[in-house]
């Protein structure tokens, strides 16, 4: 259903775009650039025209602006399951680590999960100079790790879209990670076999227009507005049943 509504409004704005050019060639092809000036027919249609331009551009620019966000809740939706499944598939090797060290264990469960998310909504993210982020060092190792992650030889320019779009997917995605309190045994000790994951992506508007009356202002950048997206899932984690703690595969 969401893909029917991103192609009703790609249609609808491409509708209106091919009338307003034929409109415009009609016009000058009727009047020569010296006689439009001192021609008088029509004007009052003008100010019915500077009425109604405001409201056409706002509803070509909102349709432009939804198309972009439907597409990204999509990614988004996306994002949730494959960070839901990383952490889930990871947490076998990690877990063990919470009787030692549960922060850092966490830790690394929710950069797994940002990682992965990371890389489905680097798609949706926006390479626009408006939209940069400042990124930590922490930050900075991470987009790396991302870059080789989709793929990438080479190192990008630091104004490159490329590398802008890798800097907004890592510093607009958050993963908060919890286990949640149900107790099960695998042989050797007891352990949580259900977690909560929560993603969080703030989405940029490209008006800043559409973006005051539809968004917030960005709690990870300055000078523009997003509309914040999140999802908290329940997630069965990986674990072996076994009792020597193994998977089974000897």
């Amino acid at each position: 259903m969401t893909i029917s509504f991103c192609l009703i409004f790609n249609v609808i704005f491409l509708v209106l775009l091919v009338m307003s050019i034929c409109v415009a060639y009609r016009v000058a092809k009727q009047f020569s650039f010296r006689e439009l000036h001192r021609d008088r027919r029509g004007v009052s249609y003008s100010l019915t025209m500077v009425i109604t331009l405001p409201f056409y551009l706002a509803m070509v620019l909102g349709g432009i602006e939804l198309s972009w966000l439907f597409y990204t809740n999509l990614r988004f939706q996306r994002a949730v399951m494959m960070a839901g499944r990383s952490v889930a598939v990871c947490y076998q090797q990690e877990f063990e680590e919470y009787d030692q060290n549960a922060s850092e264990a966490k830790k690394a469960l929710e950069q797994t999960g940002e990682l992965s998310a990371a890389a489905v909504l680097f798609s949706a993210g926006s390479g626009l100079e408006d939209h940069e982020l400042t990124l930590s060092q922490e930050e900075s190792e991470f987009v790396k790790q991302l870059l080789k992650h989709l793929g990438a030889t080479t190192n990008f320019a630091p104004n490159s879209d490329t590398q802008r779009r890798a800097n907004y997917a890592v510093g607009a995605t958050t993963v908060e990670f919890e286990l949640l309190p149900n107790q099960v045994n695998s042989g050797k000790q007891s352990h949580q076999d259900r977690a909560e994951l929560k993603l969080t992506y703030e989405h940029p508007f490209f008006s800043q227009v559409i973006g005051r009356v539809f968004g917030q202002p960005s709690t990870v950048g300055n000078g523009f507005y997003v509309r914040k997206l999140e999802k908290t899932i329940e997630i069965p984690l990986e674990i072996a049943r076994s009792k020597d703690g193994t998977m089974g595969i000897k």
